[in-house]
């Protein structure tokens, strides 16, 4: 039941999340408009309750073919380069961007407390 609601929660919460609370948010997230591989990395920060803003490029279609023009822009401007040019990335204010939708879930599971305290631990809670 708490993965339903998790789950639920993670795509309507996690861009409002700072602004809720009057602040900037801790993280930015950045997929598409769609669940995929970036889904347990907005449940684990929601399940750790940390701001983040949850930024999606809309995806439409058009002719039968999905179009992604602000992700077409950003990849043009580089933005994405530290994920040779993919999604999903973390963006840490004062720290580095993370690429890689496993990468970024273990940085969250181990940065805030989710990821268990030593091998057999993290072996046997996912």
């Amino acid at each position: 039941m708490l993965a339903v609601l998790l789950l639920a929660s993670a795509s309507a919460h996690g861009s409002v999340f700072a602004r809720l609370r009057g602040g900037k948010a801790a993280y930015k997230l950045t997929y598409f408009d769609a669940r995929g591989v970036a889904e347990l990395s907005r449940i684990a920060l929601v399940a750790a309750g940390v701001d983040f803003e949850d930024a999606r490029f809309p995806i439409s279609m058009e002719g039968g073919k999905p179009s992604v023009p602000e992700f077409t822009a950003a990849k043009a401007s580089g933005a994405l380069t530290v994920n040779m040019d993919r999604v999903p990335i973390l963006e840490i204010p004062g720290g580095p961007t993370i690429g890689q939708s496993r990468t970024i879930e273990r940085f969250v599971a181990r940065r805030h407390a989710l990821y268990g305290a030593d091998e057999m631990e993290v072996a046997t809670s996912w």
